[in-house]
């Protein structure tokens, strides 16, 4: 029996998390992050990268990959005709800040902050879907922030831990009226915001390298995004024709499974 070599058996696990997180991205409106993540994990220990510098690590590969899977998804959803450009330019410009400052913080944060943080949102947002929980009076008062300040939050929280906005800005379209389909839509069109700030900050850090964060992993970065935009028109197709509660599920429960994905692989580096 012929073994694989480690170094291909790495890369096509890269391939097949940036396809699977490109048909997720282009399905929920999400940058990927919670494909891609779990996969980074995996894989940037066999590629060198020591393991305290693991998350902040897979944080900015995340984001550069998020480049292009954010590109298509958006391209696909405006030929769709389901991106609410209203809330596209009352919350762009807030959440490129948002998304340069998170991804400046990320780089100098260590150990499993990043994943718990993320992990955390992304458990308690999948699981509010998947049992088609009411919001709390708490929850609805926070939507009801200025809409500046809830998107420079939103989209600096998603850069610092290395995901697109679909699990905090299509819930905070829903509360303000927006039709599901097209709130997953104008996520993917925001995700743009998340991936240009977060990878622009992180090419400021390239020629900083004496602030001691650690550089992303290249390689792994290209393989995620080049394969993800395969799949992200797929990803696009299929969530414009799933019933809306079908779509609610799925969303609730990717973010569930990759949210516990996560913590095991951010304990098993501890």
């Amino acid at each position: 029996m012929i073994e694989a070599h480690p170094a291909i058996s790495i890369h096509a696990a890269l391939v097949v998390g940036g396809l699977c997180g490109g048909l997720f991205a282009g399905m929920l409106g999400i940058g990927g992050a919670l494909l891609t993540l779990p996969t980074l994990y995996f894989a940037l220990p066999a590629l060198g990268v020591a393991p305290q510098d693991v998350p902040s690590t897979a944080v900015q590969c995340a984001l550069l990959a998020m480049v292009p899977t954010a590109l298509v998804a958006a391209w696909r959803q405006h030929r769709h005709g389901a991106i609410e450009s209203t809330w596209v330019r009352r919350l762009a410009t807030p959440m490129l800040i948002g998304a340069i400052l998170g991804a400046l913080l990320a780089a100098h944060l260590r150990g499993p902050v990043l994943a718990l943080l993320f992990s955390a949102q992304s458990c308690w947002y999948g699981a509010r879907l998947v049992f088609d929980c009411a919001p709390s009076d708490g929850a609805a008062a926070a939507m009801r922030v200025p809409t500046w300040l809830a998107g420079t939050f939103m989209a600096a929280f998603c850069a610092c831990a290395g995901m697109g906005g679909g699990s905090m800005v299509s819930p905070f379209l829903l509360h303000r009226g927006v039709d599901l389909r097209h709130a997953v839509a104008t996520s993917s069109a925001l995700n743009l915001t998340i991936a240009f700030g977060g990878s622009g900050a992180i090419a400021l850090l390239c020629h900083a390298v004496s602030t001691g964060a650690p550089m992303p992993c290249w390689p792994a970065a290209l393989l995620l995004g080049t394969s993800s935009v395969v799949a992200v028109p797929i990803g696009v197709c299929i969530g414009h024709r799933l019933p809306k509660a079908a779509l609610r599920v799925a969303v609730g429960a990717v973010n569930v499974t990759a949210a516990i994905v996560l913590i095991v692989q951010t304990f098993r580096l501890v």
